[in-house]
């Protein structure tokens, strides 16, 4: 119920009652013995956007990583919602600034919506073609050949 209600008061722009329910909601999970439960990594994930939302750079980096920290212990690095968190990341480097932490944050969320089946066509993994496209990634081939994004070769090497 908190989560829906935080997510109510972001839809309405009331951001700052949206932060504060979603913290709320952290802490009672966490109260619950929850600590790593994956909705927590969903709500620091919506709680890094509202952050990001209002600027607040270096709080929703702090929540994006501690959620891609949870999905790594937790073994669910290879899912989407780990690949939208890393897509979130992507921005808040890109608005810092951050050329490459931007590129490296968008092309992995890039492979891992492909691993999971996701065509070019799709909304998640067009959004972070074009972000890669914008930032000027190239093909890592040695020559240049890729016409697809990620690159194949940089796909190649994660399946290893």
């Amino acid at each position: 119920v908190m989560h829906e209600l935080a997510i109510l008061h972001k839809a309405n722009d009331n951001i700052g009652d949206a932060i504060k329910t979603f913290k709320q909601e952290i802490a009672v999970r966490r109260k619950l013995g929850q600590p790593e439960y994956p909705l927590i990594s969903q709500t620091l994930n919506h709680l890094g956007v509202a952050e990001f939302e209002i600027k607040n750079h270096n709080r929703a980096l702090n929540y994006f990583m501690e959620a891609l920290t949870i999905y790594e212990k937790s073994g669910n690095e290879s899912g989407t919602d780990f690949a939208e968190v890393l897509y979130n990341t992507g921005l808040v480097f890109e608005a810092v600034r951050n050329r490459q932490r931007a590129l490296d944050a968008f092309l992995e969320a890039a492979c891992v919506f492909k691993e999971n089946g996701y065509t070019d066509e799709h909304p998640h993994l067009s959004k972070a073609i074009n972000k890669l496209k914008r930032l000027g990634h190239t093909c890592q081939c040695r020559r240049g050949l890729c016409s697809r994004f990620p690159c194949q070769t940089v796909l190649a090497s994660r399946m290893r």
